[in-house]
């Protein structure tokens, strides 16, 4: 009888957590932009952090990277990038804590981050060559729980 509470005490526990990771289906703050409006730097004023641990979460990124840190359950922003020229997209974070990005792009696939930005140590940045046009859910997070203030940079090359 112990084993079996134990078990469904342990089964609800892990549904909860699925329950609260990064929800693709809720929105953020929308940002419209095209390549050549990207090729000055965007900044976006953010607080970085949530209640989702992205380990509970068994998101699994293009290159099979599990992603750690905490982010909020909607997207922190969503941009919808028009691809009028053919340049890479930067996507940065400049923060006050050590940050993690965490983006699903239009076709459904997964990027993370925590410590690729070399101008900025602790801070996310990712390149995407060819990126496709669409809609991009960006998650601004903590690598461990709590929160910070976080600037989002969006480039292109």
């Amino acid at each position: 009888m112990l084993k079996t509470l134990s078990v469904a005490i342990a089964a609800t526990f892990v549904a909860g957590a699925a329950f609260a990771c990064p929800n693709i289906g809720q929105t953020g703050a929308t940002i419209n932009a095209s390549a050549t409006q990207l090729y000055s730097p965007h900044n976006y004023n953010v607080t970085a952090g949530g209640s989702s641990d992205l380990s509970y979460c068994n998101i699994r990124t293009y290159n099979n990277v599990t992603p750690v840190g905490w982010v909020a359950t909607a997207p922190d922003f969503e941009l919808n990038y028009r691809k009028d020229a053919n340049y890479s997209l930067e996507i940065r974070v400049v923060s006050d804590c050590d940050s993690v990005l965490l983006i699903n792009d239009g076709e459904g696939d997964w990027f993370y981050d925590d410590d690729g930005n070399s101008n900025s140590a602790g801070d996310p940045a990712l390149r995407i060559n060819n990126p496709a046009a669409g809609l991009y859910d960006i998650w601004i997070g903590t690598y461990g729980p709590g929160t910070c203030s976080a600037q989002l940079q969006l480039e292109t090359f």
